[in-house]
C-alpha cells in the first residue's frame, strides 16, 4: 500500500469519510439533527478540503 499526501482530487473521499466518522463516532452522543445538518451541507464541507489540501502532492515533485 501507497500512502501519500491528500490533493484535491481527494476532497470528495474525505468529505464523506469525515462525514461517516462523525456519524458513527457521536450517533447516540449528540442530536440527530446535527448529524443531519453536517450532511445537509456536504457542498461546503467538500469545498473546505479542496481548498486546504495542496494542487500537488509534494511526494510527486
Amino acid at each position: 500500500m501507497r500512502i501519500r499526501p491528500a490533493v484535491p482530487e481527494d476532497a470528495g473521499e474525505l468529505t464523506d469519510l469525515h462525514l461517516d466518522v462523525w456519524d458513527e463516532a457521536y450517533s447516540g452522543l449528540i442530536s440527530e439533527d446535527v448529524l443531519a445538518e453536517r450532511r445537509a451541507r456536504r457542498d461546503q464541507r467538500l469545498h473546505k478540503w479542496k481548498s486546504t489540501t495542496p494542487r500537488t502532492c509534494p511526494a510527486a515533485r
